[in-house]
């Protein structure tokens, strides 16, 4: 395992120049740090919009921190617009701790709105694995 650190955005997807296999991947691991399979980590780093609450609360998080920056960065690209909304930074990251994400518009399948919802989970024991 080895969760980022520094949190997935928009900015770090990349695709990949063949188009007929219209690929993605994610780029900008630098701070990435290795783990034993149930180790949990404490350190923040990262663009606090993409943290996962656990990281935003100080508290020990793992792989599925990746999971919840993937989730903001999948709502990102299908909403433009970031999950939370405020007047200042501080309220933003209150919303991102403690409230459910706006929702993603309707004409976005059902199956994908739930993919995205479930990966931005508050409780990171709820979040999709990519076991």
């Amino acid at each position: 395992n080895i969760p980022g650190r520094d949190n997935a955005k928009p900015d770090d997807v990349i695709e990949d120049d063949d188009l007929k296999r219209a690929e993605f991947k994610i780029a900008d691991l630098n701070i990435a740090v290795k783990t034993l399979p149930g180790q949990m980590r404490t350190t923040m780093n990262g663009t606090p919009f993409f943290c996962s609450p656990e990281m935003l609360n100080h508290r020990q998080y793992n792989y599925k921190h990746d999971m919840y920056s993937l989730g903001v960065t999948l709502y990102h690209l299908t909403s433009l617009a970031l999950p939370f909304s405020g007047d200042t930074i501080s309220e933003i990251l209150r919303c991102q701790k403690m409230k459910k994400p706006k929702k993603l518009p309707r004409f976005y399948s059902a199956e994908l709105r739930s993919i995205i919802e479930s990966m931005m989970h508050k409780d990171q024991d709820m979040r999709p694995s990519i076991r």
